[in-house]
């Protein structure tokens, strides 16, 4: 989204039904939804893509309050991710791995 002009990732947003996107700030643009309400049908689905040691549900929420479906996929979880989530709660030392 970085590389778009300001009102493309709004118009491409705006009209998706399904969309794949790495964990950013360019996501934030599924509020520019245009799709409406279909009862139990979602406006849209997300899969959110996260690095294996990062952790976040903020586009989740984001997904529910535009009643939206959202899904998080991580890469791989080594024992050293799992190690410092878990044991020393560091929930972001491996976020950029």
């Amino acid at each position: 989204m970085e590389d778009l002009e300001v009102a493309e990732p709004w118009a491409t947003l705006a009209h998706a039904r399904e969309i794949v996107g790495i964990h950013g700030a360019g996501l934030s643009n599924l509020g520019f939804s245009t799709h409406a309400d279909r009862g139990e049908e979602p406006r849209f689905r997300l899969v959110e893509l996260f690095s294996p040691g990062f952790s976040s549900t903020c586009f989740r929420d984001y997904a529910a309050e535009l009643h939206g479906r959202w899904v998080g996929v991580r890469g791989r979880i080594t024992p050293d991710v799992l190690r410092d989530l878990d044991i020393n709660d560091l929930p972001r030392a491996h976020e950029n791995s």
